[in-house]
């Protein structure tokens, strides 16, 4: 019992902190292309720093076996997640954060995700990750808070944003990140794309989690006024839907989504986990370079 409310109380926690902080790979590429704005792009990197300073304090990370894919699989479902990611929208960080804007919508994209992981994974080339894999931490709490700090500095110089909101992304980049940690400690699988790819196989724990992730974003959205339910358009359903289904594959192929990578590859120090996340980025960049970036109304309500 004691499991479940700790897993309940982070992912909750772990959701109002995306839904607050609008955070998506997605919007973060689009703001560093088109407005020269860095501050999302470099508070992923703060994140996943939060993370291994939270999992070399905790003396566990996952294992480095979750990211044995070969190297082609590796990078071609990293390109496929990216171009997932543009065509949704949304990466597995936004998609929380969608939904707790009210874009229920955004559940279309859960949805396909799994249908197409479980394909994928009924041909026997899924890389699931052993959801039970945890090994000794290998990055040194010193070198990740000396890089914490870097990277916090650098955010900090190149910013265009008042005081304020320079703080409260690098705590709510703290929250994800060190929520992320915590529950990769205690309970697996985590991430959510992570929980799709073992569905139905879980256990309550994971079911839990997966909801007070949801619950969370939700419950920000409500207290911030900004959760608002509305009648998804054609295009906008074909996007869930089409966007879904590459994210699906790209995460049974990596294993898991862009938040895997941040929580628990990078901070572990696995270079091909920080290959397949940059591959994500450029393939997004690419994508939104070649169709004219993000549509404007992204922001207020999602294409």
């Amino acid at each position: 019992m004691a499991i479940l409310v700790a897993v309940a109380l982070l992912a909750f926690v772990m959701g109002v902190a995306i839904q607050r902080g609008t955070t998506c790979a997605v919007l973060a590429v689009e703001e560093l292309l088109r407005h020269r704005r860095a501050d999302r792009f470099l508070g992923f990197f703060e994140c996943g720093l939060w993370a291994a300073l939270s999992l070399s304090v905790l003396g566990a990370q996952p294992a480095s076996a979750l990211f044995e894919s070969p190297l082609l699989s590796l990078l071609g479902g990293a390109c496929l997640f990216g171009l997932g990611a543009t065509l949704n929208g949304a990466c597995a960080f936004g998609t929380i954060a969608r939904l707790g804007n009210g874009r229920l919508e955004y559940l279309l994209t859960a949805a396909t995700a799994w249908m197409v992981i479980a394909a994928i994974s009924s041909l026997g080339w899924s890389r699931v990750p052993d959801p039970n894999a945890l090994s000794n931490g290998v990055m040194a709490a010193a070198l990740a808070v000396g890089l914490l700090v870097s990277v916090m500095l650098v955010r900090w110089r190149v910013r265009r944003r008042r005081l304020r909101s320079f703080v409260t992304l690098g705590a709510l980049m703290a929250i994800i990140g060190v929520a992320g940690a915590m529950l990769a400690v205690i309970h697996q699988p985590w991430p959510w794309m992570n929980t799709l790819a073992a569905l139905p196989d879980v256990g309550m724990a994971s079911a839990v989690g997966l909801l007070a992730l949801i619950f969370g974003a939700m419950a920000s959205g409500v207290v911030g006024g900004q959760f608002r339910v509305s009648a998804p358009s054609a295009t906008a359903i074909v996007r869930r839907i089409g966007g879904g289904a590459l994210m699906g594959a790209g995460t049974a192929l990596v294993p898991g989504g862009n938040d895997a990578l941040i929580l628990y590859g990078i901070p572990q120090g696995d270079a091909r986990a920080l290959g397949a996340y940059l591959v994500m980025l450029s393939t997004i960049a690419a994508a939104l370079i070649i169709t004219g970036g993000l549509p404007s109304a992204w922001r207020a309500r999602g294409a």
